[in-house]
C-alpha cells in the first residue's frame, strides 16, 4: 500500500515540473524583422526592427521611427550572433527571434558573399528557416526608416507582400538549399519602398512593393531583373498561382485590350538527351478568366477566345524566354534549377558529363518554351459595357 502511494506521489511530481527554458514575455523584446548589411569595418551590420514593449527602453544604439509601435536597434559584429550580443548588452530585455517575419539583405553584402553570415538561421533554436527573405538595393536597413501607410509597421506590410499577386515567396531554407545543392542558384525578390510626393499627407508617406528580383551565381549577387522578367522566372519555377496580364489586339482585329486573371498555372520541365545533346523543354499550362475587355469583339465566339488564348500564350512565352535570356544566357545563373532536374532524371550523365562544367555549358543549353492558355470564363457580359449592340464586331 505504501509502495503504491509513493509511486502515485512520484508520478504527480513529474506532472508538476516547470519548463526549463521558460521565457516571461515581460523579459523579452520581439524581433519582427532583421536587415543585414556590409559593416563599416568590412564586417556585418545587423539592424533589428522590434515590437516596442509597454515599458520604456533607453540607452544603446536605438532609433525610433515615427511609428511608436516599433523600435530599431543596430550594431556591427563578426557575424549575426556577435552583433546581436552587442545589442543585448545595451538593452534590458532578451531578444526574441521566434516571431521574426522577414530578413532583408542589402545589395553590397549580397554582391560579396551572401552565405558567409547565414549560419545563424539553421543553428539558432528561435528563428525559423521558413522566414522569408527579400533583397534591397543599396542598404537594407534604410527600409526600416520608413513608416507603412497600410499596416501598423513596415515589417507587417513586407510580410503580406510574400503571397501577393505572383507568390514571390523565398524562404531562408530555399536560399540555403540553392546555395548548397548542385544545379541550382538562388534568387531573392527585390523590395523597394516608394515615397509619396504628397508631403502634406504623412499617411501616404511610403508603400513597399516587389519590383523585381536579384539573381545569384551561388553565393554572390550578379544582377537584378525587373518585375516582368521575374514573373517569367516564377512561371518556369511553377510558382505563379495568382496574378493578371493584359494583351492588346491588333488594329486589324478591332484594337483594344483584354485583361485576364490567372486561375492556376502548372509548369512541367523535361530534360532530354538525344544524340549526346542535352536540351530542356518547358511546358506551361495556364487557366484564366477575363476580368476586363475594351475591345469590340464578341467574346461568345470560340474564334475570338482562341485568338485571346494565343495572345496570352505569346505573352507568357515572351516572359519566360526573357527570364531565360537574362539569367541563363547573360549571367550563367541557373535560378530555374535546370541542373537539379537533369541530375534527377539522368544521374549518371550528370556526374560524368555535366556537373563539373555546368556553369560553362549553361549559356549554350538549348531551352524551348511551349505555352497553353485556356480562357475558361468571360464574365457576366460578353461585350464591353461601353459598346452598343450594333458596334460589336462579329
Amino acid at each position: 500500500m505504501k509502495i503504491n502511494l509513493l509511486s502515485i506521489i512520484l508520478i504527480l511530481t513529474m506532472l508538476l515540473t516547470g519548463c526549463w527554458d521558460n521565457n516571461d514575455i515581460n523579459d523579452l523584446i520581439i524581433v519582427s524583422s532583421m536587415a543585414l548589411d556590409k559593416g563599416e569595418y568590412d564586417n556585418l551590420k545587423v539592424t533589428l526592427l522590434c515590437i516596442r514593449p509597454t515599458s520604456q527602453i533607453s540607452s544603446g544604439d536605438i532609433k525610433t521611427p515615427q511609428n511608436n509601435d516599433v523600435i530599431i536597434f543596430s550594431s556591427e559584429g563578426d557575424d549575426i550572433m556577435d552583433a546581436c550580443n552587442k545589442i543585448s548588452k545595451k538593452i534590458s530585455r532578451k531578444l526574441f527571434f521566434s516571431q521574426m517575419e522577414n530578413v532583408l539583405m542589402g545589395e553590397y553584402l549580397a554582391r560579396e558573399n551572401a552565405s558567409e553570415y547565414l549560419d545563424f538561421f539553421p543553428r539558432h533554436p528561435e528563428p525559423s528557416i521558413k522566414t522569408y527573405m527579400f533583397l534591397v538595393k543599396g542598404s537594407a536597413s534604410k527600409i526600416f526608416d520608413t513608416d507603412s501607410s497600410l499596416e501598423r509597421n513596415i515589417s507587417q506590410e513586407i510580410d503580406k507582400l510574400k503571397s501577393l499577386n505572383v507568390k514571390a515567396e523565398v524562404q531562408i531554407k530555399d536560399f540555403l538549399i540553392a546555395l548548397t545543392e548542385d544545379g541550382i542558384d538562388p534568387i531573392i525578390p527585390l523590395l523597394e519602398v516608394t515615397k509619396s510626393d504628397k508631403k502634406d499627407n504623412p499617411s501616404t508617406a511610403s508603400v513597399a512593393s516587389i519590383t523585381g528580383a536579384g539573381i545569384f551565381n551561388k553565393s554572390k549577387l550578379v544582377d537584378f531583373i525587373d518585375y516582368d522578367t521575374y514573373r517569367g522566372v516564377l512561371y518556369i519555377q511553377n510558382k505563379i498561382k495568382l496574378g493578371s496580364g493584359t494583351v492588346t489586339f491588333p488594329k486589324e482585329s478591332g484594337g483594344g485590350d483584354v485583361t485576364a486573371k490567372v486561375l492556376n498555372s502548372i509548369t512541367k520541365i523535361t530534360p532530354i538527351i538525344e544524340k549526346d545533346q542535352l536540351s530542356i523543354k518547358i511546358f506551361i499550362k495556364t487557366k484564366a478568366h477575363i476580368s476586363e475587355n475594351t475591345t469590340k469583339l464578341d467574346l461568345t465566339k470560340p474564334s475570338v477566345i482562341d485568338e485571346i488564348d494565343t495572345l496570352f500564350e505569346n505573352r507568357i512565352k515572351n516572359l519566360a524566354e526573357s527570364a531565360i535570356d537574362k539569367a541563363k544566357n547573360a549571367n550563367s545563373s541557373d535560378v530555374f534549377g535546370f541542373g537539379s532536374i537533369v541530375r534527377g532524371k539522368y544521374p549518371k550523365q550528370w556526374e560524368d558529363q555535366y556537373k563539373k562544367d555546368w556553369k560553362t555549358l549553361l549559356p549554350s543549353l538549348k531551352v524551348s518554351v511551349v505555352c497553353d492558355v485556356d480562357v475558361t470564363e468571360i464574365g457576366f457580359d460578353a461585350k464591353s459595357l461601353q459598346l452598343k449592340e450594333e458596334d460589336i464586331l462579329r
